[in-house]
């Protein structure tokens, strides 16, 4: 009965860190990804500026 129970334990924690890396995984891209929109809008804002001002 332990040894079963071991192994549900086991797949348990198993899905349970695939969820975790999965969940760390999408939000450190979702947090990228909006750092790159946020650096490339102030690029072309600030090469608009300078084109506008030059």
């Amino acid at each position: 009965a332990q040894l079963s129970e071991k192994l549900i334990s086991d797949t348990y924690l198993r899905k349970y860190r695939m969820l975790t890396v999965t969940y760390i995984h999408t939000t450190w891209i979702v947090r990228s990804f909006r750092y790159l929109h946020k650096y490339r809008m102030s690029t072309v804002t600030y090469i608009f500026t300078t084109w506008i001002v030059g």
